[in-house]
């Protein structure tokens, strides 16, 4: 009998830790699924790209252009007072979209890098702020630029361009969009300035053919 009890209690001992083991496994499992669930989820949001409908007479360089380097979305919440998204993101910091935006804009003129060949011109700049103002429903943007040609300095062009774009709602979604038209229109402003540059240096020259 003694012999038999006692191979009893080590065939218990074994199921016992097993049911011990998987109560604490489950436990594990259920408290890593909770953990999960209460991580809020990082949201991340990219411009929406385009190229110019026709290829334009000149060649381009695109300088990236500074800023702030946040890459978290920013809500002016009145006048002074700006919180900063933790949730919602760039995919990158606005100064480096609106570069690659003009970029992909003008793909086709675009010769940045490469080796041996000078550009008719060359666009750089600073993205000064880039906010969505919740008290208004406004998206407000604005770009410092210059618009040169290596060939003549005296023709360079520096300017300031402010957005202050009506919003449907205030959403990442909504504020990614309506930058993603912003940077379409500074990259149509930039195009109007080369275009206007070269009507300028053309008549300058005509005149100077006839005199």
């Amino acid at each position: 009998m003694k012999l038999f009890r006692i191979a009893s209690l080590h065939s218990w001992i074994p199921r016992s830790l097993a049911a011990v083991s998987a109560a604490i496994l489950l436990s594990t499992t259920l408290s890593c699924g909770l953990l999960l669930n209460d991580a809020k989820q990082i949201n991340t949001f990219d411009l929406k790209y385009s190229e110019a409908k026709e290829k334009h007479p000149y060649s381009l360089e695109i300088r990236t252009f500074n800023g702030n380097s946040r890459s978290k979305m920013t809500w002016r919440t009145d006048g002074q007072k700006v919180e900063v998204d933790e949730l919602n993101r760039w995919n990158y910091p606005p100064e480096v979209l609106l570069t690659q935006y003009l970029s992909a804009y003008f793909s086709d003129n675009n010769i940045d890098g490469a080796p041996g060949k000078v550009p008719n011109f060359i666009v750089s700049g600073n993205v000064l702020s880039c906010d969505f103002d919740l008290e208004h429903k406004k998206v407000n943007m604005l770009i410092r630029y210059s618009v040169m040609s290596p060939m003549s300095l005296e023709s360079e062009v520096n300017g300031a361009r402010y957005f202050s774009e009506d919003a449907k709602e205030a959403t990442p979604e909504e504020f990614a969009k309506i930058v993603s038209d912003c940077a379409r229109q500074f990259a149509e402003n930039v195009n109007r300035i080369i275009m206007n540059q070269l009507k300028e240096t053309n008549a300058q020259k005509e005149a100077f053919v006839r005199d």
